[in-house]
């Protein structure tokens, strides 16, 4: 499965509302000046990366993730939040059906 590249460009989320599935995994791509990508409820937090530096998570569990971008220097930081929505994978999606 292809990681799904999450831009993060100038501060901002770009989209700011994404939907993936369970087990899908996601990469922060930061375009902006120094800065950081976490959730609010602790599932992951970034480094500190720099301009053209990537952060990747794994969504194991179905959820709404919302998390938030912080950019730029002690003193002068902007916060944008973003929404990741995890939907489950459906067991006959994954299985195939048997025949007969």
């Amino acid at each position: 499965m292809t990681p799904l590249k999450r831009s993060l460009f100038s501060c901002r989320a770009d989209p700011e509302l994404v939907t993936i599935n369970q087990g899908d995994t996601v990469v922060f791509a930061w375009g902006g000046p120094v800065g950081l990508t976490e959730s609010y409820t602790g599932e992951w937090k970034s480094p500190v990366l720099q301009s053209g530096q990537t952060f990747s998570y794994t969504f194991t569990n179905p959820w709404t993730y919302v998390y938030r971008v912080r950019s730029g220097v002690y003193g002068n930081e902007f916060i944008y939040p973003g929404v990741i929505r995890a939907q489950p994978v459906l067991l006959d999606s994954v299985l195939p059906l048997a025949s007969g």
